[in-house]
């Protein structure tokens, strides 16, 4: 995979960055964390598990948000 994420690599799928970024987060020891990879297939349903996440992510002040468009 490291080598597709690299300058004219291919890319990788939303499931394959979410494993990338757990071991990320766990090599520089920023746990515990929650992470949950949401596909989006209906745009209401996703505005709602936004808006969620945002508003949880103001309780904690320990909340990131990564969207892929």
């Amino acid at each position: 995979m490291k080598n597709d994420v690299k300058q004219g690599g291919n890319g990788v799928s939303l499931d394959q960055f979410g494993l990338m970024l757990k071991e990320a987060m766990k090599a520089y020891n920023l746990l515990p964390i929650k992470l949950e990879v949401i596909h989006a297939t209906r745009a209401k349903d996703i505005a709602t598990k936004l808006h969620q996440a945002l508003l949880d992510g103001e309780k904690t002040g320990r909340t990131f948000v990564i969207v892929n468009f």
